[in-house]
């Protein structure tokens, strides 16, 4: 017997003016900066049936993660997969010779 409830995002999306929810995380270390670029889930804005996946990316300063103010490009797709490689191309070009590695969570 599985205990299978519905996605609470997917039951609550019509309800509010936006709803998001962060599919995967990882975290780069790209010498001068550390990166946490967050993959999120969202309605494509145009098609209500199709996934579309954002990117949020967050610098370290101190101990804490910000908003990022390094102005990396908007990177998107419509696979998480796609939005996260463009997001790592973005990082890896601004910092080509310094990105060491990458940490998926």
């Amino acid at each position: 017997m599985t205990n299978s409830r519905p996605n609470p995002c997917l039951v609550f999306q019509d309800r509010f003016n936006s709803l998001e929810e962060v599919v995967q995380t990882v975290y780069v270390d790209a010498g001068d900066n550390e990166y946490r670029v967050e993959v999120r889930k969202k309605k494509h804005p145009n098609d209500p049936h199709a996934d579309h996946f954002v990117i949020n990316y967050f610098v370290k300063r101190g101990r804490r993660y910000v908003d990022d103010d390094t102005g990396l490009p908007w990177a998107d797709g419509h696979t998480k997969e796609g939005a996260l490689t463009e997001a790592l191309g973005f990082i890896e070009e601004k910092h080509p010779r310094r990105a060491r590695k990458a940490v998926v969570r």
